[in-house]
């Protein structure tokens, strides 16, 4: 009867292989190329995944917007200084409910990144970034900060001082 043989890859001899170790390789063969045959439908599972799935509609409706904007002549939206600062009034129906499921899209991404524990301590921690802007509109710090350029620390120390 002919049996199954490996090679010991250091003394380079053959060495008879049991049906328990052989069963073993041939099912980690058989994984391999069933996962190799199962990538596509592998993809598709992935596809469908609800940060993959959110991508994509997140990605589709930004198309939507911004061919809107496009079509239309208008400011594209960005973070650069020249940017428009507000949105324009007079959006079509159909765009700004587009901006609106874009809106919750990304809110919700941003949900299933951070996680359920992380969401909670970040809605925790919003409040005291609420009460900062607060303060920094209140103490005018913006205003003696250029957009340009920079400043230091006594100089705007120095713009609290005359307030």
């Amino acid at each position: 009867m002919m049996g199954s043989y490996e090679a010991n890859s250091d003394t380079g001899s053959l060495s008879p292989v049991d049906s328990v170790t052989s069963s073993a390789v041939d099912l980690r063969i058989k994984e391999r190329s069933l996962w190799a045959s199962d990538l596509s439908t592998s993809q598709n599972i992935v596809d469908r995944t609800p940060l993959v799935s959110l991508a994509k509609d997140i990605l589709k409706y930004a198309r939507t917007i911004s061919g809107h904007f496009a079509a239309h002549e208008l400011l594209q939206p960005s973070f650069a200084l020249d940017a428009p600062e507000t949105w324009p009034s007079e959006l079509p129906r159909d765009i700004h409910d587009v901006r609106t499921k874009l809106r919750g899209a990304v809110a919700d991404m941003n949900d299933l990144a951070v996680g359920p524990k992380e969401s909670i301590m970040w809605m925790a921690w919003g409040y005291h970034d609420v009460s900062l802007l607060r303060y920094i509109q209140h103490f005018q710090v913006a205003e003696a900060i250029p957009l340009v350029g920079s400043v230091s620390a006594e100089e705007v120390k120095f713009c609290f001082h005359r307030s």
